[in-house]
């Protein structure tokens, strides 16, 4: 089930990466089909629990499961993208042979004044780059969540001069050929410790 919480999450993002204006490109690249970084097809799912924490690190608010599954396709300049539930309805995603990349039309948000492709996540990816929107800072880390045990590469973004103290980036961690295992957002407190504001955990999965 979709709920307005996982699609704000998504929209957050996505906005995020508009505004940073991290980069754009309206032209187009076969896709990827053997090394997909997080495999789109028909029917493929996920499904989450997600935790909020205060600023102590207890939990402050009862953990809450949704789901994500990619339900269409499209052709775009010859190039096929997906759309997928918790994304706006706006927002496609494919996987090029570079990375994980989103594209929204013209005119769709007010934030976007142009068609518009981003580079979100570099695949195949090399330690200490930022070929999209996040850092590579492992390709191997493990990650323990319901759904089992995952060798995943670490995804960072941080802020440039942060305004917020609940929010100063985000960390993903993702497993080629399965998908998005775990996902945070993370502040910082005025002691200059960071602190994790909610964390989104794999709790099953179907992928074609």
């Amino acid at each position: 089930m979709k709920t307005v919480k996982s699609v704000y999450i998504y929209v957050f993002t996505f906005c995020l990466i508009l505004v940073s204006f991290v980069a754009c490109n309206t032209g187009s690249e076969p896709e990827d089909s053997k090394k997909q970084l997080i495999p789109l097809a028909i029917g493929n799912s996920w499904s989450y629990t997600q935790t909020t924490f205060d600023t102590t690190g207890k939990v402050s608010s009862a953990a809450y499961h949704f789901d994500d599954k990619v339900d269409s396709d499209t052709i775009i300049s010859n190039e096929k993208w997906y759309h997928s539930e918790g994304y706006p309805n706006y927002v496609w995603i494919t996987n090029r042979s570079n990375g994980f990349w989103h594209f929204a039309k013209a005119g769709t948000s007010p934030l976007i004044k142009r068609d518009t492709t981003l580079l979100v996540f570099g695949y195949p990816a090399k330690i200490g780059t930022k070929p999209g929107t996040y850092e590579v800072v492992s390709l191997d880390k493990e990650v323990t969540v319901q759904a089992g045990t995952f060798r995943c590469i670490h995804y960072v973004y941080k802020v440039a001069n942060p305004t917020n103290y609940w929010f100063t980036g985000f960390e993903y961690f993702i497993t080629p050929g399965l998908g998005i295992v775990k996902w945070q957002q993370f502040g910082k407190l005025s002691s200059g410790n960071n602190w994790v504001v909610y964390k989104s955990e794999l709790t099953n999965y179907k992928v074609n």
